[in-house]
């Protein structure tokens, strides 16, 4: 059986003052382990700041990690979503804090750094524009960021988990990609790294830490290079499929991503059965509302209006999803 991720859509233009609930069953670990950083150097105590819109002060004006996590703010916010908590700092409306206790995997730390959005794909749900810093007032703030991050990372005695990307690529950003070049990670830091999966063969093997590599979260939206060449330009199929392939005999965790869609609904099963040909971890979420799509509710097979709804009822029951 796959599992469908059953995170609730979520939309700019709803972000704001979250809906207070009190969940008196319920509570919630991230706020002691996990930061998110977004691209203004705003520090998020969860791992998705849609869940927690509630931010710290920015990073640089932190010493180390531990005085985040001890910080004022933090403790406020922990004391707020544990059992019995308020949760009124939380956006429960998106949060799965409504079904399920949240507790961390492990007791590692989590960092989730989405400093840079710089991307050498322009897929249409993420973006209206080829974005790409390379110089610049915002992109010297970035390169501050990701230094300070580094130094504190260094100095942090914890277990801990990085994940760099999501709102861009860790192998397309020079912002990333300076970060990464000659990071010492210790046995029990380690990475995830988020990509597009073009530019993996020609970058990975000059870092000197893929032994801390965790986890390969490779986008493709797609089973079949028609739907690809749609969904995924200007990537390559097949350069992305031998990238793939690459990370697996390095023995890198592969975890390829497919965002539901109205034009790539049809490639589920397709994408299933690539994921086991290629020996990576499939994962399915719903595509969300970015606002780079007027007309949403034709891309969201979720929603009634949809000409598709009734074929993604019969494919989320035929698929377990």
């Amino acid at each position: 059986m796959y599992k469908l991720d059953k995170d609730l859509k979520y939309t700019w233009k709803n972000r704001g003052y979250p809906r207070q609930t009190h969940l008196e069953d319920r509570s919630c670990g991230h706020t002691k382990q996990s930061m998110s950083i977004d691209s203004k150097g705003r520090v998020f105590h969860c791992h998705c700041d849609g869940w927690l819109p509630f931010n710290n002060k920015t990073l640089l004006k932190f010493d180390s990690i531990e005085e985040i996590f001890t910080s004022p703010m933090a403790l406020k916010l922990q004391q707020s979503t544990a059992k019995g908590g308020s949760f009124k700092f939380c956006n429960t409306l998106h949060c799965r804090i409504r079904k399920v206790n949240l507790r961390p995997s492990s007791e590692s730390r989590n960092f989730i750094i989405a400093i840079d959005d710089s991307c050498n794909l322009q897929c249409a749900s993420c973006r209206e524009d080829l974005i790409f810093l390379k110089s610049g007032v915002v992109f010297e703030y970035r390169q501050n960021l990701m230094r300070h991050f580094k130094k504190m990372l260094s100095q942090d005695e914890s277990p801990s988990r990085t994940t760099i990307g999501g709102n861009g690529d860790a192998f397309a950003s020079v912002v990333y990609k300076n970060f990464l070049f000659d990071l010492d990670l210790r046995d029990d830091q380690v990475l995830t790294l988020k990509t597009n999966g073009i530019l993996i063969e020609r970058t990975i093997e000059k870092y000197n830490f893929i032994n801390n590599i965790a986890s390969l979260d490779i986008s493709i939206d797609a089973g079949t290079e028609s739907t690809y060449d749609v969904l995924r330009a200007p990537g390559k199929w097949h350069k992305l499929i031998d990238n793939i392939k690459f990370a697996r005999q390095l023995n890198i965790n592969t975890q390829l991503n497919f965002v539901i869609q109205s034009r790539n609904l049809y490639d589920i099963e397709s994408f299933l059965e690539l994921c086991d040909k290629l020996d990576c971890t499939p994962k399915l979420t719903m595509v969300e509302d970015w606002g780079t799509w007027h007309n949403f509710h034709e891309h969201d097979v979720t929603d009634k209006r949809n000409p598709c709804h009734s074929d993604w009822l019969k494919i989320k029951e035929e698929f377990k999803l």
